[in-house]
């Protein structure tokens, strides 16, 4: 019984897998059949932990479709079955993603899931995670027009770590409100700071490095090379992640 019971798990953390890692490259029928599946075996073997990432995948299939409000459901399910198994890691994948889902559809409640996120993430010791969630803050309050809370969340994301290219979390968010307060010479020192952004592995990286090269850009002129740059970053996005339904920073939405 023991051995099935394992199968079974191992089974549906596959379809978790599958259904997290190419949520966004898979065909929405593919994603949500790993999804349902995932959630399916995870339930009947009992396990709150492949049943997590069975959650956080269908959460961003939600995201995909364009279903907010079930997308944060999905999401709060699994902060909640995070939180009853104490799994910190997964409850603050959870909380990070609620968060998310909730900002980019203008839902309320984002900013307590983003300080309970960072909470977990001192508890955790995790100190890159630490400068996400300080990161996702500062454009928390960006979008709020509260800009100083915006610099002095960034300045924490930049202290809270050693490492260069996680600082980047905290250059990121003062360099686009540098471009949007018109500051070039702000605008384009936090560029520099972010050049180990520009050939990252990480596609998201090397958009982001984009989105700042372009404010930089749409601040000198002519305008065509920062809507040329803005595009490019839409476009590389759009490969790697589907269709994004988040915001842009002001100036390069309008441009764009």
């Amino acid at each position: 019984m023991l051995a099935a019971n394992q199968e079974v798990e191992a089974e549906a953390d596959a379809h978790a897998v599958l259904a997290e890692w190419f949520a966004f490259s898979l065909s929405e029928e593919e994603v949500a059949e790993h999804a349902e599946r995932a959630l399916e075996l995870a339930t009947t073997a009992q396990s709150p932990e492949v049943l997590c990432k069975a959650l956080n995948g269908k959460g961003w299939l939600m995201q995909r479709r364009h279903r907010a409000i079930e997308a944060a459901a999905t999401f709060q399910t699994l902060v909640e079955v995070a939180q009853e198994s104490d799994l910190a890691k997964a409850e603050l994948m959870g909380r990070g993603n609620l968060a998310d889902v909730r900002a980019q559809a203008d839902l309320p409640g984002a900013e307590p899931e983003h300080l309970a996120a960072l909470k977990l993430t001192e508890r955790l010791g995790d100190v890159g995670n630490r400068a996400i969630a300080l990161s996702n803050l500062a454009f928390h309050h960006f979008y709020s027009g509260q800009w100083d809370q915006t610099e002095s969340y960034a300045r924490r994301a930049i202290e809270a770590v050693d490492i260069e290219a996680l600082q980047n979390f905290g250059h990121f968010p003062l360099g686009i409100l540098a471009v949007t307060r018109g500051d070039s010479v702000t605008a384009r020192t936090q560029l520099l700071y972010l050049r180990s952004w520009a050939a990252d592995d990480d596609p998201q990286s090397r958009d982001s490095y984009s989105i700042a090269e372009a404010g930089v850009a749409l601040i000198d002129g002519p305008p065509h090379k920062a809507i040329a740059l803005s595009s490019a970053a839409a476009s590389s996005s759009y490969k790697a992640n589907g269709p994004y339904v988040g915001k842009l920073p002001p100036g390069l939405a309008a441009g764009a």
